[in-house]
């Protein structure tokens, strides 16, 4: 982290777009919320699913 950054790091369960939306809806609505994934997960070949990703994402940017 950077020197004097007021943020920290929140992890969800790998792939799991169910509990990326109760971790993130736990965090302070005013906070801001960076998420992060791998688009393909090397060791198993798992494909990120983006669109529901991207959904959790916008409804937590107006709630």
């Amino acid at each position: 982290m950077t020197k004097g950054a007021m943020g920290g790091l929140v992890r969800y369960k790998h792939n799991d777009m169910d509990d990326l939306e109760k971790t993130i809806s736990k965090l302070p609505s005013d906070s801001g919320k960076l998420i992060v994934s791998d688009g393909v997960f090397s060791t198993g070949g798992e494909i990120v699913n983006l669109p529901r990703m991207i959904e959790i994402a916008k409804s937590m940017a107006h709630a």
